[in-house]
């Protein structure tokens, strides 16, 4: 399994950092100085000192945490309580997987008891569904804080 497969996508991560969320990865997506030609790629780093050093040599442009669907699994809380309209309950973590056509795909959610999804405020589905667990898990985050239910 390629690496891009296991970790957020460039665009989702773009949308976290903008979230403020204060998780560290071990991966990140960053794009060096290289005038016009430079492109996105996912670099590891292990103990954090040689993308810092980087940052402070000027060598890469901008950076973003490429979290695994394990990190992100560190800051989705279990449950999610003292939602109005469940007063009795609230909602726990659920995650699927679908295979539609052959192709594997996550579904990750927060339902009640009865398997009742999370209402959102547009009627939309709050279950979210991408062929990447990490991606998956990234949507739900993004979802809960903009909503502040985290």
């Amino acid at each position: 399994m390629k690496k891009e497969d296991q970790l957020v996508s460039l665009e989702l991560s773009k949308k976290i950092d903008k979230l403020k969320f204060k998780q560290d990865s071990n991966f990140y997506w960053q794009k060096l100085i290289k005038g016009k030609s430079a492109k996105w790629e996912l670099v590891s780093d292990m103990d954090g000192k040689a993308l810092k050093n980087a940052l402070i040599k000027n060598y890469v442009e901008k950076q973003y945490r490429a979290y695994s669907a394990v990190e992100l699994g560190e800051i989705l809380p279990f449950n999610i309580e003292g939602i109005k309209s469940k007063p009795l309950g609230g909602y726990g973590f659920s995650q699927h997987i679908y295979t539609p056509n052959g192709i594997k795909k996550w579904g990750v959610s927060y339902c009640d008891f009865k398997g009742e999804l999370i209402n959102s405020k547009d009627d939309s589905s709050t279950e979210f569904i991408e062929i990447s667990e990490a991606d998956a898990r990234a949507k739900l985050i993004i979802y809960l804080k903009e909503n502040n239910l985290i």
